[in-house]
């Protein structure tokens, strides 16, 4: 049995949670050498869920962070990052109450992606200053803008979890 099968799936969930921590505090475009597998951007275009441990008490930073990256998005005169940005359309609330998580009291998002993009990672550090390439020359959004749109959704983040890539079953 290899070390990540031995652990609980509370054990689990805080090693990731603490790895997305590290990545949406990490500088916005300084790559390391070794950089780890990108897990939001995807290989098929299968439908994915993408489920979002988020601080209850930040929720409506969470929301308005994505609803800002879906602003800063439309400023954009590529066409393919526009259609990027309305698969980030189907934001879902769990319509549950907020329960005890590593970090504290958490409620789940989930994005709904029906046919994801196999261009851009949904990573929003990759989306503000990467594909956006806030505050550099040329772009239409400024680097404040996009500091404040990721200072949001790194207030409110406790973890994403693996994504849930969906396979058609039955008949």
């Amino acid at each position: 049995m290899d070390r990540w099968s031995s652990l609980t799936s509370t054990r689990k969930r805080a090693l990731v949670g603490a790895a997305v921590a590290m990545m949406l505090t990490a500088a916005p475009g300084v790559a390391s050498a070794q950089e780890a597998e990108d897990v939001l951007k995807f290989t098929s275009n299968m439908p994915v869920l993408i489920v979002n441990q988020i601080k209850a008490d930040k929720t409506t930073e969470f929301e308005e962070g994505w609803a800002g990256i879906r602003q800063l998005i439309a400023k954009s005169e590529m066409a393919d990052l526009q259609a990027f940005g309305e698969s980030l359309g189907k934001l879902f609330r769990v319509d549950q109450p907020a329960f005890d998580a590593p970090g504290g009291k958490a409620v789940l998002y989930i994005f709904q992606l029906d046919s994801p993009s196999t261009t851009y990672s949904y990573n929003p550090g990759k989306i503000l200053y990467e594909y956006l390439k806030a505050g550099l020359e040329g772009s239409k959004i400024t680097r404040a803008e996009a500091d404040a749109v990721y200072a949001k959704l790194q207030a409110a983040y406790l973890a994403i979890n693996p994504p849930w890539k969906l396979i058609k079953a039955g008949g």
